[in-house]
């Protein structure tokens, strides 16, 4: 764990991220499970530290890791959801130019964490393997292939369990048109045409 990129994610200083440490931070927790929960536990750190910005951007850091990250940092961090529900509410001295919005920019990221925990469209990367273990395809999952499937081909033509009848059936296989593996028409005389009605004087003689 690299406790000094952590620290500068989250330091108290107003200025922004730097957004490739986001990504730094997500394929952190990819390395192990020892060192996904290391990582976890110092942003929970953060998140109760007083200072408002700390807790911003450590929430900001634990949302994204939770989105792009290693599962087990999603699962594992169910067992804080009471330390971000505190942030919900809160509050502190408003400041001279700035008023609330300190506060208020705290209380929206632990909403958004919530929303990532709770999240179970957009899985984080599997294991240590991340993102590049749910690429099977174009809307392809594991299970597509099994029981009804829920990828691209089931929304165009319905799963197996699927009662929409206002889909058209899938295509169907027709007997061979000629070509490959099918048997083409009889081909003409060189010069002539294929039927003896077509093409043929029909004046007088």
């Amino acid at each position: 764990m690299d406790k000094a990129l952590l620290t500068r994610a989250t330091s108290k200083d107003d200025t922004p991220t730097p957004g490739y440490l986001y990504g730094e931070i997500a394929r952190m927790t990819q390395h192990s499970y020892d060192t996904c929960i290391k990582v976890q536990d110092f942003l929970i750190s953060r998140v109760k530290n007083k200072h408002h910005t700390i807790k911003y951007k450590a929430l900001q850091v634990i949302k994204h890791v939770c989105r792009e990250g290693r599962v087990d940092f999603k699962r594992e961090m169910q067992k804080h959801i009471p330390t971000i529900k505190e942030c919900l509410q809160f509050r502190g001295t408003p400041d001279p130019l700035k008023g609330d919005e300190y506060y208020r920019r705290v209380r929206e990221s632990a909403k958004d964490v919530l929303d990532a925990i709770y999240d179970t469209d957009n899985q984080p990367g599997l294991g240590g393997m991340g993102m590049s273990a749910r690429i099977q395809g174009v809307g392809a999952t594991p299970n597509d292939n099994a029981g009804g499937g829920s990828g691209w081909s089931s929304k165009i033509w319905g799963g197996k369990n699927s009662n929409d009848g206002s889909l058209p059936p899938p295509p169907m296989a027709g007997p061979p048109m000629g070509g490959y593996n099918g048997s083409a028409p009889p081909a003409a005389p060189y010069g002539y045409p294929t039927d003896p009605n077509q093409g043929s004087y029909g004046g007088p003689q």
